[in-house]
């Protein structure tokens, strides 16, 4: 089950210009990360449930594209360049800014899985009577 299609991922304001097979994979990975937080407890039966899931998950692949395009552009990665004989050099990034760079935006997804679901008790790891 998807919890947003393509179709209506657009209509929410979504970026025309992502692949429907990017945007598949993004909202799939996505709902695994709701799923993972949320323990499983949504509610699907309840329409306001799924309105807050399929706006968590527009967010989200929002999050997810904006660092893909964002590396993408190679002009924000350019280390040096020379005019003369036109020569570019662009920065690259070791295992521990990768490894940075996935743990900024593993939070970043956190969070906005947090803002949805925070207060619904639907993310609370504790017991309960």
């Amino acid at each position: 089950m998807d919890y947003l299609a393509y179709g209506e991922y657009l209509e929410m304001g979504g970026d025309k210009t992502l692949p429907v097979d990017d945007f598949r994979a993004t909202a799939r990975d996505m709902k695994q990360r709701i799923d993972y937080y949320t323990f499983k407890r949504l509610n699907f039966e309840d329409e306001e449930t799924k309105t807050e899931v399929k706006s968590c998950i527009f967010d989200m692949v929002q999050e997810a594209i904006k660092d893909i395009w964002k590396s993408e552009n190679m002009s924000t990665n350019i280390a040096s360049e020379t005019v003369g004989r036109h020569s570019v050099s662009y920065k690259t990034f070791g295992v521990a800014e990768v490894k940075e760079i996935e743990k900024a935006k593993d939070k970043a997804l956190y969070e906005i899985i947090k803002r949805y679901f925070g207060l619904s008790g639907a993310m609370y790891k504790g017991v309960s009577k």
